[in-house]
């Protein structure tokens, strides 16, 4: 479906993968392998991520930027089955870059404050708090 002629298919199947929750899209669409895999379900919706219609490129960039910002967490507690299909995330919306498409940078740069990088996401607690740090 994602490397479907018809734009309006690719678009059904972005929307597909956007309404499923983290731990289907992890257990049900990772079986096929992670983004390091040519024909895996992750790897085809990162290339959507630079399609040549602006309603599926936003789309996919918008649901593959949410999968990650999700994905983040269970990264960060050392979830190897997360790291293994989605490590590279990040680095396949900003390979779009180089297009030099300005709406594909100006997507960039909207999903990369809100999702990639967003000014509320929670840092983690110092331990020194209150207290002087030398």
């Amino acid at each position: 479906m994602l490397r479907d002629v018809d734009d309006r298919v690719r678009l059904a199947g972005v929307e597909a993968i956007g309404s499923m929750g983290f731990t289907d899209i992890v257990n049900k669409l990772g079986v096929a392998g992670g983004l390091g895999s040519a024909d895996s379900i992750f790897s085809i919706l990162a290339e959507r991520v630079k399609d040549r219609k602006p309603a599926v490129r936003d789309r996919a960039m918008r649901v593959f930027a949410r999968v990650w910002a999700v994905a983040i967490g269970e990264i960060e507690e050392g979830n190897e089955q997360v790291l293994s299909l989605l490590k590279d995330a990040p680095s396949k919306i900003y390979d779009a870059f180089y297009t030099n498409d300005p709406e594909i940078q100006a997507l960039i740069d909207r999903v990369q404050f809100e999702y990639l990088l967003p000014i509320s996401y929670p840092g983690s607690k110092s331990k020194n708090k209150g207290k002087d740090v030398e």
